[in-house]
């Protein structure tokens, strides 16, 4: 099975976990939104073949845990 687009919630993820170990060999571009506390946060990691580019969160949902890709 070949994945392109995965989707995780939940990942309890902060700023002391480097995008290179969610990164299978480097096959793997993250898009993520920390928690920064305990629990929560988004996290896309899309198969670094595809371009795929971030969509900017406008500042007013900076609080909320979104992730937007585009190709």
């Amino acid at each position: 099975m070949c994945i392109d687009i995965l989707l995780i919630t939940e990942t309890w993820l902060d700023s002391t976990i480097p995008d290179s170990l969610l990164s299978c060999q480097n096959n793997f571009v993250c898009f993520r939104k920390d928690r920064d506390r305990f629990g929560g946060g988004v996290c896309i990691l899309v198969n670094s073949a595809l371009n795929i580019v971030p969509v900017p969160i406008p500042a007013k949902f900076c609080s909320l845990e979104i992730v937007a890709i585009n190709d």
